[in-house]
């Protein structure tokens, strides 16, 4: 494991964008991976594809990370910390004896990302302004740009050499950001929130990534899950905007209105019982105040904000490092989404 994360933590403090090679192979061992789940974690669709729905397993505790948005430095903590532990009843968890990345290893816990791996969020957003400046001058120069693409792509590298590692206990879901292409299909839309970072980073993927590292992005956005389902939990990276059934979730691949209603869903713009719908449906045998859905997507202030009802549980805060744990109903979120400890640098590695 040393060396594993000695690996990754070379990919996250590069300075520079990757190698064209390196993301190509980073994203062919994902790809991989995910195409040779077995069918009981991830059933196949009526083409032999796998499906939208990962079946995790219930008695390993899980660990969701929330939209990740080009923060290297939080996967990477993720790891380092120590599985928590809750006392029998109180609300407070502390720190276990084993690491997260030596639990992952021995199938001790589950860790499910939300999606959203590249695009810095509000913390770039004078880069990105800079970055457009590059853009209209069709990134003869492209510093800022360079900067952002780092960040972004050595991210989504690390998650993907995760997945390559610990097929059965990582999962990687997707977000509405998972569109390399910016396009519009397969229930993608472009995206814009400063400027127009989803057309940015497509030309500059065409410019200095074409050919196999674009493709290789492409087809691993093209074949993550959308959702995941425990033993008393659902997650996703969006709330769901009707109820899915399984077999629509299973085909998404040929559903991009699934694709859309799984990704894109804004407060406020799902069905008043989408989520209580999705509950009973994959979680039949599960009492209703045990049951929870989590899911990033929108910006909460906090730790965390609640919507429909208190069943469906929004973790995704940027400005701060948020984790759920996952190990046994009912879900608290007062004691079950904590705050992930900073990783330890060396005085080397400090500004």
């Amino acid at each position: 494991m040393h060396r594993l994360i000695e690996s990754l933590r070379s990919v996250a403090d590069r300075t520079d964008p990757p190698p064209p090679a390196d993301v190509a192979d980073a994203m062919a061992a994902a790809i991989t991976a995910m195409e040779e789940s077995a069918d009981d974690v991830r059933p196949r669709d009526g083409r032999g594809r796998p499906g939208g729905l990962v079946r995790l397993e219930p008695r390993v505790p899980c660990v969701v990370v929330p939209d990740v948005h080009a923060r290297a430095d939080l996967v990477l903590a993720v790891l380092a910390m120590h599985v928590p532990e809750a006392a029998d009843r109180g609300s407070d968890r502390s720190p276990g004896s084993e690491s997260v990345i030596d639990a992952l290893d021995a199938g001790r816990v589950q860790l499910v990302f939300v999606g959203d791996y590249v695009h810095a969020e509000g913390r770039a957003r004078r880069r990105w302004f800079a970055a457009f400046d590059e853009y209209q001058g069709g990134f003869d120069r492209h510093d800022a740009m360079d900067r952002e693409m780092a960040e972004s792509l050595n991210t989504l590298e690390i998650v993907a050499r995760l997945k390559a590692a610990f097929p059965q206990t990582v999962h990687a879901l997707k977000g509405n950001h998972e569109n390399i292409a910016n396009e519009e299909r397969d229930g993608n839309m472009p995206f814009g929130k400063f400027v127009y970072e989803g057309a940015m980073v497509a030309e500059y993927m065409d410019l200095f990534y074409q050919g196999a590292a674009f493709d290789a992005v492409y087809r691993f956005e093209k074949t993550l899950p959308l959702i995941a389902v425990g033993g008393f939990y659902i997650v996703g990276h969006a709330e769901p905007e009707r109820f899915y059934a399984v077999d629509e979730v299973v085909g998404y691949r040929d559903r991009p209105e699934v694709v859309r209603g799984l990704t894109w869903t804004a407060n406020d713009e799902a069905e008043p019982d989408s989520v209580t719908r999705m509950l009973d449906a994959y979680l039949p045998r599960v009492a209703c105040e045990q049951r929870v859905y989590l899911g990033g997507h929108r910006p909460v202030r906090g730790r965390y904000h609640l919507r429909a009802g208190g069943s469906y549980v929004q973790i995704h805060n940027p400005d701060r490092s948020i984790v759920a744990i996952l190990d046994r109903p009912p879900f608290d979120p007062e004691r079950d989404v904590v705050e992930v400890p900073p990783i330890a640098r060396g005085p080397e590695e400090t500004d």
